[in-house]
């Protein structure tokens, strides 16, 4: 009991001093971190698809994943922890960073990396799967410590392909602290497409000082091996009014197609064209431009029907034909011109920002679509236009 007397008169010495006193989840973390180390095979599992959640591996007092060790910027791991491999990031290499299961909210149990002394800072917590590598990430309940406690920290998910930080794959939210009895928050990604095929994700947290990032009830599904595709270029240029896109492979072996996939946001991609893989070497694909900032990657199908995904590029693209409507001012019919063809959505807002009118239509192959505004009042009007090859475009409009 001496020794357990003295580490805790050594804690409450720390600048962390104040955020022990007034958090018994957290001291009661410091207290079990110093005095308990887990062995890691009894935590071993592979990843499931669906929610994983750490309860089973919880028994009512802290689980010490590592003990205390430095982790800086190469990070300190806890392998196979029910699949998942967890690394924490800290400002410094002092020996005062660990890995641990507690529900230090209250809540259920987390896996969380936290400093012992309050002497360092956490900056990030980085999870993979320890089975197949490649995975689609649904949702992820994430919490953080630190002081103040009423502190708030912005704290960003990013999703990972080959070390590198997949465009569009991000999402950012203000929390407070577990100590202040902010909960567990969920990131629901699973309308981003960025976060499909990837194989890590980052949580990183800045704004307070940051003593513990948890993570709980990952939800990932699709776990998949990486495709043979060794793919040395992606590229893109506008030609006139066409966009040229070449890349070059040196290995295409289990592979069956790539399809082109383009986007105006940087998140939501729609397949344009596919062409056939499976032998290595130059490929072409030629695109209609369309005006804008215009994002473009490729979806790599396996024989097996796995799927993996290139980098994200984006061009700056001007084709000189501008959309525009006419007649201006309008009494009935209006049409909106130099459209490239597809399905746009359309919203008529007035000038107390109110939506009167809005709707799904097909452009012609003229590039043209006819709206009905018979029924609108006379007055100042927005036209808001968008689609999955329009980028977003605001016209105004005066009907008399």
């Amino acid at each position: 009991m001496s020794a357990l007397k003295n580490t805790l008169l050594f804690m409450r010495k720390t600048v962390l001093r104040s955020f022990m006193s007034h958090s018994s989840r957290y001291f009661k973390t410091l207290a079990f971190a110093a005095l308990t180390l887990g062995s890691l095979h009894t935590y071993a599992g592979t990843p499931v698809s669906g929610i994983t959640n750490f309860n089973s591996l919880y028994t009512n007092t802290f689980v010490d994943l590592t003990g205390i060790h430095p982790a800086g910027s190469t990070g300190l791991s806890a392998l196979n922890v029910a699949g998942y491999d967890f690394t924490v990031f800290s400002n410094n290499t002092a020996s005062d960073a660990g890995i641990g299961i507690e529900p230090f909210t209250g809540q259920s149990a987390m896996v969380y990396g936290y400093t012992q002394s309050g002497g360092t800072v956490i900056t990030a917590l980085e999870i993979k799967s320890n089975g197949l590598p490649l995975f689609d990430l649904n949702t992820i309940d994430i919490s953080i410590d630190g002081i103040p406690f009423a502190g708030i920290a912005s704290v960003t998910l990013t999703g990972y392909r080959n070390n590198v930080a997949v465009s569009g794959a991000t999402m950012t939210y203000s929390l407070s602290t577990a100590s202040d009895g902010e909960l567990l928050t969920t990131y629901n990604v699973s309308s981003n497409n960025a976060f499909k095929g990837i194989d890590k994700i980052r949580v990183a947290a800045t704004g307070i000082t940051i003593g513990a990032i948890g993570v709980d009830n990952i939800n990932a599904t699709n776990f998949a091996a990486p495709l043979p595709l060794v793919m040395t270029s992606f590229s893109g240029r506008q030609v006139g009014t066409q966009v040229q896109l070449d890349w070059l492979t040196s290995d295409e072996s289990g592979m069956k197609i790539f399809n082109v996939q383009r986007s105006v946001d940087g998140k939501r991609f729609s397949t344009i064209g596919s062409l056939p893989a499976g032998k290595a070497g130059a490929h072409q694909f030629i695109d209609e431009a369309i005006n804008g900032k215009i994002y473009y990657r490729l979806e790599t199908i396996g024989d097996d029907n796995s799927t993996v995904y290139s980098k994200v590029i984006s061009l700056q693209v001007a084709t000189g034909a501008q959309i525009s409507i006419a007649p201006n001012p309008v009494l009935n019919q209006a049409t909106v011109y130099s459209l490239p063809q597809g399905t746009v959505h359309y919203q008529l807002v007035d000038a107390a920002g109110r939506c009167v009118l809005q709707g799904n239509k097909i452009v012609n192959a003229a590039g043209q679509l006819s709206l009905d505004l018979s029924g609108q009042s006379s007055g100042i009007y927005h036209l808001l236009i968008s689609g999955d090859a329009v980028a977003p475009q605001s016209l105004n409009l005066v009907k008399p």
